[in-house]
């Protein structure tokens, strides 16, 4: 019998990618789909998949490391989405170039700005040129059975492989997905051999400089590849569908022999025209449908020949070349152009931003494409709830709320959450004369969305690795039109700071930009879901080390970091001492260069404690010498801040279930941590000398 079980989209790759046996896996959280490493995770921690798991630091690093596994020979998988893909770009081209036949499973989602965690497929179609090998996928069974093809076509022709779902849509939706056995898909899938690689015994050099007398015939050799794939394709799902029982090709069609008028779908929307069709059928309407599974290679033999015979196209694309139109309908078009095959083709934009296509609106689109004498030169969007004219960007600006209060109630935040209470005392000494800019972390999502605001201040939200470099251009631009005295903050959470934010915020110290850094520290990459990042302390389980698999790296020293910087100022803070707060944030506004402050901030879902704890909680984390209070001036001159009782870290560990799987003699090891961390900032702040502050 079968092995079947209830799946996500993101989780039928994951277990896909487990029975394709990578060496190396790495990956870094983002929405949606984080719900693929976190299965991963599980797999690696009961021990099912045996490979080597990198949580690393960003998803430019992420592939990277997969491209160099890959090139060493070992079989290698990852998982992103939207502005992640976007992030790896450079890399994307870097895998292609190399020839390295990484698998990557893209959950599509919509491109910022503004924020959009829902679904279209512009992310991925901004990488249709790099040489990348692309499929679009409709199920949760057709996206586990697309992986594992996919290491197979890319081993063989050399190329790496992106399998797309759509963000919600499928990446979220159960349905039964039969689970082969590891012996029909060893069978399937031979070991993986890749024909150049880094090897002692054969040593070659990958990636440098070539003259204009190579490039062009290496890029020849990725087109030819290409090629390659739509022939050996064929072969790939001829045996796949003999020892699974399951048919795919690069196109399907249905109901399209006699059809006159052809919808032209990927990914979900295929399901929903399914039916559209399926109904007018019912009524003596000849329509049929194209679904288009593979877009690159674009098999255009494959589309020419479904489409003899049609009168009219209908292609719906979810994503938009701005200023052309519709993706897929570029491409068909081009497909068709030279052949013999002529029907009128019609460009609809629909569905951006995970906007629902329902059976309405293609139901409607059909009537339209049926009455009209012939196809509109532009793509016609469809779906548009108001007159894109009518829609005063200086909205989303403007705040629904005016009062003294800078930072008003009603954000999204979770009942708890310490960035609020942070980002309030904040604006109480920064005032009105403010400028911030937030990279994606929860804040994004607290300080409201359109069209409303929930801060009274001009905030720009930025990429995820760029807040120092963001608040660098704020600050110049001040500087230039003569408005010194107004302050610039970046706002961001440990994941844009401690890891994926540093390289923008170390230039920006070493170069002693003028303006405030905040890192409200909560641990962890709780936007997402709770994965681990550098700031994740030692013994904690995240959604990344879960079970039997707790966090066993030392959580980062960013203090030590900045202040190796010699920068004029650097401050720890806590929610639970605002106070304290407050008073290093008039000292951080009177210095000139740049000021960096790391805010203590409760989680109540990622540290797994009651709301009603979290003051408590980030007040232990200071009495408990964890952490500790203190300020460093010029990188050199140490002050403790507030004094530290010294209270038992088992007192702190045992309101929090993110330690619930430390033993008593974690706990105890992990008390002499933080006495020796004590003791060496005491030693620091003993050999201090007085701390001056330059104004």
């Amino acid at each position: 019998m079968p092995d079947i079980k209830i799946l996500t989209g993101t989780q039928a790759a994951a277990y896909a990618a487990r029975l394709a046996r990578p060496g190396v896996i790495s990956a870094y959280p983002i929405t949606p789909q984080t719900a693929t490493i976190e299965q991963i995770a599980e797999f690696v921690a009961d021990g099912s998949l045996k490979c080597e798991f990198v949580k690393a630091e960003s998803e430019h690093s992420v592939l990277a490391i997969c491209i160099t596994a890959a090139m060493t020979g070992v079989r290698t998988f990852t998982a992103t989405s939207s502005q992640g893909l976007a992030y790896m770009h450079e890399m994307v081209y870097w895998a292609a170039g190399s020839r390295a036949p990484v698998v990557m499973a893209n959950i599509n989602r919509s491109m910022g700005p503004p924020w959009n965690i829902y679904g279209d497929q512009n992310d991925s179609l901004s990488e249709r040129d790099t040489g990348w090998i692309q499929f679009y996928c409709e199920s949760c069974q057709e996206t586990l059975d697309t992986v594992i093809q996919s290491f197979r076509l890319g081993e063989k022709v050399a190329l790496p492989v992106m399998i797309n779902l759509d963000a919600f849509f499928l990446s979220h939706t159960t349905e039964p997905v039969e689970i082969p056995s590891q012996e029909l898909v060893d069978t399937f899938l031979p070991s993986y051999q890749i024909k150049y690689k880094m090897d002692v015994d054969n040593p070659m050099g990958f990636g440098a400089l070539v003259g204009a007398d190579g490039y062009m015939e290496l890029r020849k050799s990725i087109d030819m590849a290409n090629d390659d794939a739509l022939v050996y394709g064929k072969e790939v799902h001829a045996d796949f569908e003999r020892i699974f029982g399951r048919a795919y090709g690069f196109i399907e069609t249905d109901e399209i022999d006699d059809a006159e008028i052809v919808l032209v779908t990927s990914g979900t929307i295929t399901s929903t025209a399914r039916e559209v069709v399926k109904a007018l059928r019912k009524v003596g309407m000849k329509v049929g449908l194209l679904k288009i599974r593979m877009l690159r290679p674009f098999p255009k033999e494959d589309v020419i020949q479904a489409l003899r015979g049609s009168k009219k196209v209908a292609v719906l694309d979810r994503n938009i070349s701005f200023g052309s139109g519709g993706i897929f309908s570029q491409e068909v078009r081009d497909a068709l152009y030279n052949s013999d095959v002529h029907p009128q083709v019609y460009s609809y934009i629909v569905g951006l931003g995970g906007r629902d296509v329902t059976p309405e609106v293609i139901y409607d689109l059909v009537m339209e494409v049926d009455q009209s004498d012939s196809a509109p030169i532009r793509a016609q969007w469809i779906g548009l709830t108001e007159k894109p004219e009518d829609v005063d960007v200086k909205a989303e600006m403007e705040c629904n709320i005016h009062s003294s209060e800078l930072l008003h109630p009603g954000g999204r935040g979770c009942p708890g959450c310490g960035a609020p209470l942070g980002l309030k005392q904040v604006m109480e000494i920064l005032g009105r004369e403010t400028m911030i800019t937030i990279p994606a972390c929860c804040s994004s999502i607290i300080t409201g969305a359109y069209p409303n605001k929930l801060i009274e201040v001009p905030v720009y939200h930025t990429a995820f690795a760029t807040a120092g470099a963001a608040a660098t251009g704020i600050k110049r631009a001040l500087s230039y039109l003569n408005k010194e005295k107004i302050n610039v903050m970046a706002w961001a959470g440990d994941g844009g700071t401690y890891d994926i934010g540093i390289q923008a915020l170390s230039g920006a110290a070493e170069r002693n930009e003028d303006f405030i850094y905040i890192c409200y520290d909560n641990e962890g990459y709780m936007n997402t879901g709770i994965q681990r990042s550098s700031s994740t302390p030692l013994g904690a389980v995240t959604t990344t080390t879960p079970k039997g698999s707790t966090e066993d790296a030392v959580k980062k020293d960013i203090m030590e970091i900045m202040a190796a910087h010699k920068i004029p100022y650097c401050a720890t803070a806590s929610i639970a001492y605002p106070e304290d707060f407050q008073e290093k944030l008039r000292k951080a506004k009177s210095i000139r260069g740049t000021k960096f402050i790391l805010l203590f901030s409760s989680c109540p879902p990622g540290h797994k404690h009651a709301a009603n704890l979290s003051i408590r909680i980030a007040r232990l984390a200071v009495q408990t010498k964890v952490f500790p209070l203190y300020e460093i001036h010029n990188g050199e001159e140490y002050r403790l801040t507030v004094e530290s009782k010294g209270t038992a870290v088992k007192k702190y560990v045992e309101l929090q279930g993110r330690f619930r799987e430390m033993t008593h003699a974690d706990i105890d090891e992990w008390q002499k941590t933080v006495d020796h961390n004590w003791d060496m900032l005491m030693r620091r702040i003993s050999y201090s000398k007085p701390a001056t502050e330059t104004v």
